[in-house]
């Protein structure tokens, strides 16, 4: 068998503050700021809702730094 691939991660900016479930754990969104990284399907969907603000790019998620 083969293993999937890990889906790509993006944020975004939230329109308005709303509970989404990226990952089937419920996540608050807070609208202004910036998303937690989630799933480049989950991020369309939201913007297909109406969820992400107009005009904004899906951005990739910073990389952490040690």
């Amino acid at each position: 068998m083969t293993k999937k691939a890990d889906p790509k991660l993006v944020v975004f900016t939230p329109a308005v503050g709303f509970t989404g479930y990226p990952f089937g754990d419920a996540v608050h969104f807070d609208a202004g700021g910036d998303s937690i990284p989630v799933p480049e399907d989950f991020a369309i969907l939201m913007r297909e809702k109406g969820h992400v603000a107009p005009g904004t790019q899906f951005r990739e998620p910073k990389k952490e730094t040690e």
